[in-house]
């Protein structure tokens, strides 16, 4: 079972997604990534098209923030 460290450190998060979920992220016109940073006070990037994890034809989404800001629940 995981044990949840609740820290005031930040916190960084690397996903490997495909083109399709990486679009799905952005949004239309940045809308769905201006969204998320604003209701969950995070940094979130999105590699540029054609910017693909190597070996791959994915895209990196890095996520930062306090724990709370990062978590899934």
């Amino acid at each position: 079972m995981s044990k949840i460290v609740h820290s005031r450190e930040p916190i960084a998060l690397k996903l490997i997604v495909s083109e399709n979920v990486a679009s799905s992220i952005i949004g239309n016109r940045g809308s769905n990534v201006k969204e998320l940073i604003s209701r969950t006070k995070s940094n979130i990037s999105v590699s540029q098209v054609h910017d693909y994890y190597p070996n791959t034809s994915c895209r990196i989404v890095m996520v930062s923030g306090s724990l709370s800001a990062v978590s899934f629940t």
